[in-house]
């Protein structure tokens, strides 16, 4: 009797043991398939591009034409800490853009002519609008129509002279630079993307080793807005954003163009 009851607890023994160790194992190796699947998400994450997703970090950002509505909306979205002698102009082209940064802005409404005298609704007071006649550009809001048109002059000078000396040495000492370029309408062309490649190379010869960024706006009658890296080499970039750039007023489509600014994200490092 005591012999068929020591063969049975034997029995009980190996079948718990057996029973224990399978579950051992088990839990074992799930633990372990887990931990190689969470090193491998870990260690080799996916990721997906959001074709959609522009960021460029500038140590400045700079309006350069065709209009004002540019540098409105860089200064709306915190990205104007210094004003520039072209913030606000109107009707000038790549290429005088190019050669007053190259001159440092000698010649900046050097020789001007009235074109008239207009009424600022905005502001509530009459401005003249005064044209650089050598490098055609127009000024509507720099004029003031109370002093005499030499006095206006003089002081306008001296403080985009002095506003153009500001923006070289940022520029200079800026390891990044993002450049916002707004097509004024639809019937008015922007220039075409070889000509904007040579703008930005010639721009890299002032400001050599420089990362630059040149944001075009391109209006055109579409739904919603689209992005597209029309050039992108060594240092260089240009990117074009499409959307339908009217608005209520001259500051256009101020949703989108908050889309826009949000891309650009300032740093600060000098």
């Amino acid at each position: 009797m005591n012999g068929k009851l020591c063969k049975n607890c034997r029995f009980l023994i190996c079948c718990f043991l057996s029973t224990f160790l399978f579950c051992t194992y088990s839990n074992l190796s799930f633990a372990q398939e887990n931990s190689i699947d969470n090193f491998s998400m870990q260690n080799f994450p996916q990721t997906i591009e959001n074709e959609s997703k522009f960021e460029c970090e500038v140590n400045c950002c700079f309006s350069i034409g065709q209009n004002c509505r540019a540098a409105y909306h860089i200064q709306k979205h915190g990205k104007r800490f210094q004003a520039a002698p072209l913030d606000w102009m109107r009707d000038y082209s790549l290429d005088t853009c190019l050669h007053l940064f190259k001159t440092k802005f000698s010649d900046f409404f050097e020789e001007i002519q009235e074109i008239g005298i207009y009424y600022n609704y905005d502001k509530q007071i009459y401005e003249k609008h005064i044209k650089d006649t050598k490098n055609n550009i127009l000024s509507i809001h720099h004029f003031s129509s109370e002093n005499s048109l030499s006095e206006e002059h003089q002081k306008f000078r001296k403080m985009m002279l002095n506003r153009a000396s500001k923006v070289d040495r940022i520029l200079d000492k800026s390891e990044s630079i993002a450049l916002v370029y707004s097509q004024d309408c639809v019937e008015k062309a922007l220039p075409d993307n070889q000509n904007m490649i040579e703008f930005l190379k010639a721009f890299s010869e002032i400001y050599p080793d420089k990362k630059i960024y040149l944001i075009v706006i391109e209006t055109d009658n579409i739904e919603g807005i689209k992005k597209k890296v029309t050039f992108e080499e060594d240092n260089f970039k240009i990117i074009k954003f499409t959307f339908w750039d009217c608005g209520q007023d001259w500051t256009g489509n101020n949703t989108l163009w908050d889309e826009v600014m949000n891309h650009i994200k300032l740093v600060k490092t000098f």
